[in-house]
């Protein structure tokens, strides 16, 4: 019987340390296995201190990025392949060789680890100094982030003693990063005065940014920043973000200037044997012409939304389904509200071309009509500029007299016309002897000052 109360008197008292023992792990404070913690002020590259037994297995994640690392016992440090972020968080799972570890404490500022806490033998669980290897640590002239002392797998409920390995987290710093673009565009760019652009930077690891040359002052990190109405002008904007590792440093260039457009406009007769293309030609009703107007931008600067318009004098009939730019099918617009050709660069040209056919002979009233065909071309940025192509009818059938030349020309004019048309009168039906008629008309002309 006494044995009996012997025993049970053991018995209680081993359940009374137990559970006073697990009530203490209850209460204390600790930092759960698995779970992430956040102490980088800075962002860098992720390296692992530890010290402790071997075949502890620790899993990081930060991110997207994962790293799965096995200690070998002892010291040894583990470049994870982690990039840290400012402010972020790293997440992890420790497991030794007996199960998962229970958790961990800080260091205490006396560069100790350990609970305190009463263990399993009655005993206080051992407080250990691990200043030595906080300072191996510290040799590598790295921020340390945080400093733990683990437990490992409990072998009972209290058993938290948290003096089995030790781990330190640091990170090295990298230097910063700084991008700037004008427009959404890291290179030159160029602009028609008056010009709106705006400037937008991003930058990484930067404490502090500046602004210089053609803009000043303390920048945040990321920012966005517009300008309109400026005019013309090359603008250079620089931008050096820092930290304690060191500087870069980014910059666009900005040029503004007019812009101007030039067209030359000329015709010819597509069966004539001379395929050249002129400013004047003369060819008989019903006829078919070709027109070529050739658009460029001379200017150092782009024309944007280039518009080109042809409208048909009287006396022409434009030619459904003939226009081209360089060579490729277009819709019929340039005649009436005009075809849009985008943007032309700076030093490029464009090529349009198109046919109209004259009206029939018995559309014209007098031997010579002279039909004036002017184009014009414009840009959002660029005045409008215009050139012509005159067309001289012939009519077919009738003697060119003094009084049947439609054409409001002087003296000089018509010397040149005739000059024009002697090979357009042998081929459409006039007499040659005419051409001393004429002659003799020009002559009075210039002696009577007409």
């Amino acid at each position: 019987m006494k044995n009996l109360q012997k025993n049970l008197l053991v018995f209680i008292f081993v359940l009374t340390f137990i559970l006073s023992g697990a009530l203490a792990a209850f209460a204390y404070s600790y930092n759960h296995n698995s779970g992430s913690f956040s102490s980088f002020p800075k962002s860098g590259a992720l390296r692992l201190y530890f010290s402790g037994p071997a075949n502890v297995k620790i899993t990081l994640s930060h991110g997207t990025s994962t790293s799965i690392l096995t200690t070998q016992g002892g010291r040894q440090f583990f470049d994870t392949g982690i990039y840290v972020f400012k402010n972020s968080s790293l997440n992890y799972l420790v497991q030794d060789s007996d199960g998962q570890a229970v958790g961990w404490i800080p260091m205490s500022s006396s560069k100790k680890c350990g609970s305190g806490l009463i263990g399993g033998n009655n005993e206080r669980f051992a407080i250990v100094d691990v200043s030595s290897i906080y300072n191996w640590v510290k040799s590598f002239g790295e921020p340390v982030a945080s400093s733990q002392c683990w437990g490992d797998s409990p072998e009972w409920a209290g058993d938290l003693d948290f003096n089995d390995y030790f781990m330190f987290y640091s990170y090295t710093p990298v230097p910063p990063t700084v991008d700037i673009k004008v427009n959404n565009s890291d290179s030159q760019i160029f602009l028609s005065s008056p010009a709106s652009y705006a400037l937008s930077w991003t930058s990484a690891n930067a404490d502090t940014c500046s602004a210089y040359s053609s803009w000043t002052g303390t920048k945040s990190p990321n920012g966005r920043k517009s300008y309109s109405s400026v005019l013309s002008g090359s603008y250079t904007y620089s931008i050096t973000c820092s930290n304690e590792v060191g500087s870069a440093t980014d910059s666009v260039s900005v040029s503004i200037g007019q812009v101007f457009l030039s067209l030359a406009k000329q015709a010819r007769d597509p069966l004539s044997l001379d395929w050249s293309f002129q400013e004047n030609i003369y060819t008989n009703p019903a006829k078919e012409i070709e027109f070529s107007l050739s658009v460029s931008n001379p200017s150092g600067f782009e024309a944007k939304n280039v518009k080109i318009k042809d409208p048909m004098p009287r006396g022409l009939k434009y030619i459904s389904g003939s226009a081209s730019v360089d060579g490729f099918s277009v819709p019929d617009s340039i005649i009436s509200s005009g075809y849009n050709l985008g943007t032309l660069f700076s030093g490029q040209t464009k090529v349009v071309k198109f046919r109209a056919r004259l009206q029939d002979n018995s559309y014209f009233s007098q031997s010579l009509t002279q039909l004036v065909n002017t184009a014009s071309v414009r840009a959002d940025n660029a005045s409008q500029v215009q050139d012509t192509a005159i067309v001289y009818a012939v009519k077919q059938g009738q003697v060119l007299g003094a009084a049947t030349v439609d054409t409001g020309a002087d003296s000089t004019t018509l010397a040149i016309l005739f000059t024009g048309l002697s090979g357009a009168l042998s081929l459409s039906g006039f007499q040659i002897s005419r051409r001393i008629y004429w002659k003799k008309r020009i002559k009075e002309a210039r002696a009577s000052g007409e």
